[in-house]
């Protein structure tokens, strides 16, 4: 088992995971998935959990997962569909605009597509996989008042993001000071609750 990331907290934290669960087959590297250098029909299963959306080229990635399967291998994905964000409870608009600010920083500046979820199906299809299976869903580890409150805060805890998005003119200064304490308002409340959605996709 082999687990790819760009981001080396992300590996470590994987790697102490597994250390911790005594999986002793697996090997973690950091690198682009481009840049992997992966044996082509040399795996089973290939998975993708919120990094296609990352991708400038998606398809580019499909790709290399399609060559490096063995014949019949599966490839899963899940990836987010952000059209599918819901709020509700107090101050429910200010985690609109957080929301937004997230899709433009996250995913659109650098290239990626946070509504990737929608064509999940054509870029399977375009890397070589013909039998798909869809899924539309709700994450449930993101649907969580708790979680995403905490995500929030450490995202308006983070003085570059606060910064960028500000030098970019999303938003003004005084618009994002006003979030945070918004935000822990709608946590607090039993009124509030969130979905947020994805697109799960099995192809061989």
């Amino acid at each position: 088992m082999l687990g790819i990331d760009i981001s080396e907290p992300s590996i470590a934290q994987a790697k102490a995971q597994s250390e911790l669960l005594g999986v002793t087959n697996a090997e973690f590297r950091v690198s682009d998935i481009l840049d992997a250098q992966l044996p082509d029909a040399s795996f089973d299963v290939a998975h993708f959990s919120s990094v296609l959306a990352y991708q400038s080229d998606p398809l580019a990635a499909l790709t290399v997962a399609y060559r490096a399967l063995k014949p019949g291998g599966v490839i899963s994905t899940r990836e987010p569909q952000k059209e599918g964000d819901w709020f509700g409870g107090p101050h429910r608009e200010a985690w609109v605009l957080l929301n937004r600010l997230i899709m433009e920083d996250g995913f659109k500046s650098a290239g990626g597509d946070p509504f990737i979820g929608r064509r999940l199906g054509t870029l399977l299809h375009a890397a070589g996989f013909e039998r798909l299976e869809l899924t539309p869903a709700l994450s449930p580890a993101l649907s969580n008042v708790q979680a995403v409150a905490g995500f929030a805060q450490r995202r308006l805890n983070d003085p570059e993001f606060v910064a960028r998005v500000v030098r970019r003119g999303w938003i003004t200064a005084e618009q994002i000071a006003e979030l945070a304490p918004a935000i822990l308002v709608w946590s607090q409340s039993d009124e509030s609750v969130v979905a947020v959605g994805e697109c799960m996709a099995i192809g061989l």
